[in-house]
């Protein structure tokens, strides 16, 4: 219950940021397919246009599956974060920090940019644009932390 209880939570975040993305929540779904029911005893299949079905299983069983799966992960895991990977992985508060083409030198507290290279403090059209970018950063960590 613990696990429909935290997707409901995603989903309602996800809902609530005005900007609904239809790719999140099937990624949110999927995470709970085949990351957390099955460590719950539940195989969830989706059955094309069908309605999907779902079975119980040996919970050890699956652990042993996902262990091999997770093993084979690893083994390109161990590449260097690059490009949108990299991007993702950032924490919203220090998204701008980190790829800001070091055009901005001050931040507040969320990690907004609130002054150029120059000094000069961001107009509100910049500042909106900016808090947009931010948000989506927020919503892309949200999906994140729901992956794991």
């Amino acid at each position: 219950m613990d696990a429909l209880s935290d997707y409901r939570t995603a989903v309602k975040k996800i809902a609530g940021s005005g900007d609904i993305n239809k790719k999140d929540l099937f990624v949110l779904s999927d995470k709970l397919r085949d990351d957390v029911l099955p460590k719950t005893g539940v195989l969830l299949k989706d059955n094309g246009d069908d309605p999907s079905t779902w079975n119980y299983v040996d919970p050890e069983e699956l652990a042993r599956e996902m262990a091999q799966a997770e093993e084979a992960k690893k083994a390109t895991k161990g590449k260097a974060l690059t490009g949108k990977a990299l991007k993702d992985s950032t924490p919203p508060s220090e998204f701008f920090k980190v790829f800001n083409d070091k055009s901005y030198t001050q931040f507040d507290d969320n990690g907004v940019p609130t002054h150029n290279i120059r000094e000069v403090k961001k107009g509100a059209d910049k500042g909106k644009k900016l808090e947009l970018e931010l948000s989506e950063q927020e919503r892309k960590s949200l999906i994140k932390a729901y992956e794991k």
